[in-house]
């Protein structure tokens, strides 16, 4: 029983900083604008990447005691609620007249201490999750880095390049490895990066949902790569939100949100909430609509079948992102949500795409939708209304679109929601094999989903209508 109950923590490897308490200040809501851009012929860059990494620090003993100090105090508090125990154990009897009584109340405090450790656990497993970037050890679940407080409110405008990104067996697939990784990141100019099933796939022999992740993720190697930091998402495969996730940024990262799907991003002069999320790929309702095998899911022929399906499989996964955005410690500039959902987007199976020939009816499908109605806006369509113009295809760019075991879709997405300040989306941009229809050329390109970078602009918060502003000035005001 002491075994299970003052079990060591997850240790801790970096602390960054007092967690500061949520700020009740500084408005709701903010505005999206949009700028229309084109796809333009792809741009040539020419890199030399050093396998060492940037910004590798010497000082040994500075790093060790970062390192350790914080899984000093872990252990600590640990051992004080031992001898807490220890101690009621001795005064204990003498307090009590007969062994029933003392044994109910030993049972009351070894059961209230296992309550707080167990309450705490998942607490401290949050700072031992993010590296740095000049760590050694490959196996570390992950850093955090102390981060500058950024300027709040925002005084001027921040550029942002946020990338999606499903690596595929983390990139050593399609004959590609880590320089088509590093490629894809540098062409792209990104700043952030969610990375996705960053480990190889091992098959779920009952054609089911539950394939295995093995190996190691290429999250540090890439990380490491670029000089970069990184946060290992510390979630087991079967999360209905997450399957070998991972962020990689080229700015610090504080700490991360209590349910692991998220980490707060800070780049001196702002700070944003990214979110990296992997839903379920089954059942896989375009193919259940064609009749494509996968596994052994199911024929449906409706619309409101697809939406039942996709219900089923993706949202619980869905209610834990809503519940995590309900939680969060405290605000940000923005809110941005990278990932490979799984699932079209309700503005791309329109009757214009079913008139055009692209998708064969019309779906409302609802992931994307119930993260619309928490504000958050697809920055693809924001850019791209037109889904017959720019059906902005990310699965599958080795597919031929004709082939009959195959139907191209949109599952990849950028999703954002202003905070504390406004958010312009400057521009949306696809990555992948094909220079008529990726703005952004990798070959060999290393995974089965196209990336997806959008360029955002962080702007000062517009002003806000005053509690003794009219009624008309109330109503032309957009949130």
């Amino acid at each position: 029983l002491c075994h299970i109950v003052f079990a060591p923590s997850p240790q801790p490897q970096l602390l960054s900083g007092e967690h500061r308490a949520f700020r009740e200040g500084g408005g709701g809501g903010g505005t999206v604008t949009a700028r229309s851009a084109k796809l333009a012929r792809k741009r040539t860059y020419s890199y030399s990447v050093s396998s060492g990494g940037a910004g590798r620090s010497k000082h040994v003993l500075t790093r060790a005691v970062r390192a350790w100090l914080p899984r000093a105090v872990g252990l600590l508090t640990e051992e004080v609620v031992l001898c807490v125990c220890v101690g009621a154990g001795v005064v204990l009897p003498s307090l009590s007249r007969d062994r029933a009584t003392f044994l109910g109340a030993s049972a009351l405090l070894v059961l209230a201490c296992s309550s707080f450790l167990r309450w705490m656990r998942p607490r401290t497993a949050d700072l031992c999750a993010i590296v740095l970037p000049d760590s050694d050890d490959e196996d570390e679940a992950g850093a955090v880095a102390a981060a500058a407080e950024p300027a709040s409110p925002l005084e001027i405008e921040q550029i942002i390049r946020v990338l999606s990104f499903n690596v595929e067996g983390g990139g050593s697939l399609r004959g590609a490895g880590l320089q088509q990784l590093i490629e894809v990141i540098l062409t792209t100019q990104a700043d952030i990066v969610g990375l996705q099933e960053t480990r190889m796939e091992m098959d779920d022999p009952s054609g089911g949902p539950h394939s295995q992740p093995y190996g190691h993720s290429v999250a540090p190697k890439l990380a490491r790569a670029l000089g970069w930091y990184f946060y290992e998402q510390p979630l087991p495969h079967t999360h209905p939100a997450s399957w070998a996730n991972a962020i990689i940024s080229r700015f610090p990262m504080s700490l991360p949100c209590q349910d692991g799907l998220g980490v707060r991003v800070e780049t001196g002069q702002a700070s944003v909430w990214l979110f990296n999320c992997h839903l379920p790929d089954y059942c896989y309702q375009p193919y259940q609509i064609l009749g494509i095998p996968y596994g052994n899911q199911k024929r449906i022929y409706t619309a409101a079948e697809a939406v039942r399906e996709a219900n089923r499989s993706r949202q619980k996964g869905i209610n834990m992102i809503r519940a995590a955005l309900r939680r969060l410690p405290e605000r940000a500039d923005a809110i941005v949500i990278v990932g490979d959902f799984n699932e079209p987007s309700h503005r791309d199976w329109t009757e214009e795409a079913v008139q055009a020939g692209i998708h064969p009816m019309c779906v409302q499908y609802p992931s994307i939708m119930a993260l619309e109605r928490e504000g958050f806006i697809d920055t693809y369509r924001q850019v791209y209304p037109s889904v017959v113009e720019y059906p902005g295809f990310t699965f599958n760019p080795h597919m031929f679109p004709g082939a009959p075991d195959f139907h191209p879709d949109r599952l990849d997405y950028v999703l954002v929601r202003p905070d504390l300040s406004d958010v312009q989306v400057e521009d949306v941009q696809l990555v992948g094999m094909n220079d008529e229809e990726d703005y952004h050329v990798v070959t060999p390109y290393p995974s089965d989903h196209r990336a997806v970078l959008a360029t955002l602009v962080l702007k000062p918060k517009s002003r806000q209508p005053s509690r003794y502003a009219s009624a008309e000035d109330e109503a032309n005001f957009v949130f």
